[in-house]
């Protein structure tokens, strides 16, 4: 797949667009550098738009976009499709309670909108179709899921108490 790779940041306006990713693994990929106040952990005005992610295996830890970082500015997740991914879209992490200096989160205006997943696995504990944790504006719109038993979940961080 891609990776978005540890450099010095920072990274703005990067876009990812018309391509078909055929992978077991990640589709796209950005883990953070545990770092916290890290720059090179933010990205800015992100679009991934009208990209295919296909192919993974029941068990697997495959996702079609994984984005373990930062998220500002506007991100668009758009007309993408995800086929038999453990999970289409993983935005953020949570570490809760339990680290939250290296918690990342989307902030600013997040476009997930126009999206198709079909045939995800639900492994163990059930995993979920899309999902961003975050602190933005988030717009979840015109999205398909298809053949799948899980959810899709933005705007809320999950484990946290309201």
């Amino acid at each position: 797949g891609i990776s978005i790779s540890h450099t010095e940041g920072p990274f703005e306006d990067i876009v990812i667009q018309h391509n078909t990713i055929d992978s077991q693994e990640h589709g796209l990929v950005r883990y953070n550098d545990g770092n916290k106040d890290s720059e090179k952990n933010v990205l800015t005005n992100l679009s991934i738009l009208n990209n295919t992610f296909v192919g993974g295996n029941p068990g697997d830890d495959n996702q079609g976009i994984l984005l373990f970082t930062d998220l500002a500015g506007t991100t668009r997740i758009e007309g993408n499709t995800f086929k038999d991914k453990l999970a289409g879209l993983n935005g953020g992490e949570n570490r809760g309670n339990k680290n939250p200096d290296q918690s990342f989160y989307a902030t600013g205006t997040v476009y997930v909108q126009n999206n198709t997943v079909l045939d995800n696995h639900e492994d163990n504990p059930p995993q979920f179709a899309m999902w961003v944790s975050s602190e933005a504006e988030t717009h979840g719109d015109w999205n398909k899921i298809l053949n799948d038993s899980v959810e899709v979940t933005w705007g809320e961080i999950p484990g946290e108490e309201e």
